[in-house]
């Protein structure tokens, strides 16, 4: 098992924990849920966040103007410091950290991404054997995701369970790169 990113969990628990004591966790998560679904539904959102042409204050300008009337000032000024700390390529992995570690109380959120739809019973079957291993109740959320290739990646909690041949791809290439340098 490899930890998710440190950068991604500690903005994740910071904003958790802002928004818990301000606008209370229950709405913290959906409006997580929601930017998601509004990012994952509209690329060109998350394009002008990351564009090298538009300025820092612009960005904040096009995220009051399009998020302020729907979310809370919370989240508007988490995701202004992601822009201005230059972590808006990793907004999206803050978000599913948040909603996979706060969603449920003991129940843990797990997202299973696949580079092809899985058989249900695939799934199951996946489900079944981490909540044995991890001895939790698991709530799977199933994403679609090309660039693993192929195999699966699970997220729970903080932790990546990679089985994608992306991932076997990158250790080959490491192996050999290193057997040419001995």
């Amino acid at each position: 098992m490899m930890k998710l990113n440190l950068v991604v969990r500690r903005y994740g628990e910071a904003y958790a924990e802002y928004a818990k004591e301000t606008i209370g966790l229950d709405r913290a998560i959906g409006e997580v849920k929601a930017l998601k679904k509004i990012i994952t539904d509209n690329p060109e959102f998350l394009g002008v966040l990351v564009s090298p042409s538009v300025t820092i204050s612009e960005k904040f300008a096009f995220v009051d103007d399009v998020l302020k009337k729907y979310f809370s000032e919370e989240l508007t000024l988490f995701l202004k410091l992601a822009i201005e700390k230059n972590r808006v390529m990793m907004l999206v992995d803050m978000l599913d950290y948040i909603r996979v570690n706060y969603a449920h109380g003991e129940a843990v959120d797990a997202i299973l991404k696949s580079a092809y739809p899985l058989d249900l019973k695939d799934i199951e079957e996946i489900k079944a054997k981490l909540e044995k291993k991890l001895d939790k109740i698991l709530h799977f959320y199933f994403e679609l995701d090309a660039s693993i290739l192929g195999g699966v990646q699970v997220i729970v909690g903080n932790t990546l369970i990679d089985g994608s041949l992306k991932r076997r791809l990158e250790d080959l290439r490491e192996k050999i790169v290193s057997m040419r340098m001995g």
